[in-house]
């Protein structure tokens, strides 16, 4: 949310400039989602999923900061 926030957005985008925030934010609580579902079924895949799920969480956050 840090990374894609402080991107610098056109003025001209206005209403589409939420997407910067919002997009980031509902990818964060769905791969927290992912992950609690994961630990149900598996308490091994712990740290991958972990960390494969911040590193993707990272990729949307820089995604978003180069888009322009």
């Amino acid at each position: 949310m840090k990374i894609s926030v402080s991107a610098d957005i056109p003025d001209y985008y206005e209403l589409g400039a939420m997407e910067w925030i919002l997009v980031p934010l509902f990818i964060g609580m769905i791969t927290i989602l992912v992950y609690l579902v994961l630990l149900l079924f598996s308490r091994k895949l712990r740290l991958h999923a972990g960390i494969g799920l911040i590193l993707f969480n990272l990729a949307v956050g820089i995604y978003y900061y180069h888009l322009i």
